[in-house]
């Protein structure tokens, strides 16, 4: 029933093996049976059924920990969706793939919370001039590490500086 409830909002659904027995525990522990189920995933899923439909999420697995800590894990689903779209968008726009590693991820995240702000928002803002900048530098790939994040402005100038340095000493 639960997976149909999201299925109406377009959001295909599924459930870790662990997050069906936790599910399953919290049932018998109500002894209430079906409906201790039933419980048990609103109380798990509610929040998520409420915000995700407005994001554009197409697919959601539900883990031991969306069931542990439905709230925390929200946030961390949000946020992680929020700088794909950025990442998406960003491709779209300019033709270039931008790459994060975990560290640069992490950092992002904890820098847009800081801020209260999402992850898009905020590399809509740092990498403005990306866009422009790759193409003149003629990449299609670049990762954002955290050195790239904590300078925007600096690491793309020095970029476009080596690019042309470069091209200086092949002519």
């Amino acid at each position: 029933a639960k997976k149909r409830d999201f299925l109406a909002y377009g959001i295909e659904i599924d459930f870790t093996d662990e997050a069906l027995c936790i599910l399953a525990r919290r049932a018998y522990e109500e002894s209430t049976g079906a409906r201790g189920l039933v419980g048990a995933l609103e109380k798990a899923l509610l929040n998520f059924e409420k915000k995700l439909p407005s994001i554009g999420i197409e697919k959601f697995t539900v883990t031991a920990e969306t069931v542990e800590d439905p709230e925390t894990s929200l946030k961390k689903l949000l946020s992680d969706h929020s700088l794909q779209r950025f990442i998406d968008t960003f491709f779209a726009s300019h033709g270039t793939r931008l790459k994060f590693g975990q560290e640069a991820r992490e950092l992002v995240k904890k820098m847009a919370s800081q801020q209260d702000r999402s992850p898009e928002e905020l590399c809509t803002e740092l990498f403005a001039d990306y866009g422009h900048g790759l193409k003149l530098v003629e990449q299609q790939e670049f990762e954002i590490t955290t050195a790239v994040l904590l300078n925007p402005q600096e690491s793309l100038n020095a970029l476009i500086k080596e690019f042309y340095s470069r091209r200086g000493q092949e002519n």
